[in-house]
């Protein structure tokens, strides 16, 4: 069976309904909770994160502020996220309902 939602996916595992292939940082609190368990897969797999943002605000202050806490919050707080290094060129612009890099 197909799930979209995530909390209802961990909730199907932790009743024994099904296995999912899930970031750690996703299930590492029901983890810590024993209603999962956790195998990795190989090195791991990883992916960036994106910030949705409206077009036009990307370079707002509190936007940027808040951009700027999410990545540090989740590199200092959630041990299988790293940062990326931030390109040295200006981002393209986003265009509204595409994401905006975190």
């Amino acid at each position: 069976k197909s799930v979209d939602n995530t909390l209802l996916l961990i909730q199907m595992v932790a009743a024994r309904m099904g296995i999912a292939a899930l970031p750690h940082w996703v299930v590492e609190s029901f983890e810590r909770q024993g209603l999962v368990v956790t195998k990795t897969l190989g090195e791991g797999l990883w992916s960036r994160l994106y910030a949705a943002v409206r077009d036009g605000e990307q370079r707002q202050p509190v936007t940027e502020a808040f951009i700027r806490s999410a990545r540090n919050h989740a590199c200092d707080h959630l041990p299988f996220v790293k940062s990326a290094e931030r390109p040295t060129y200006d981002a393209p612009t986003v265009r509204p309902g595409s994401p905006a890099r975190l």
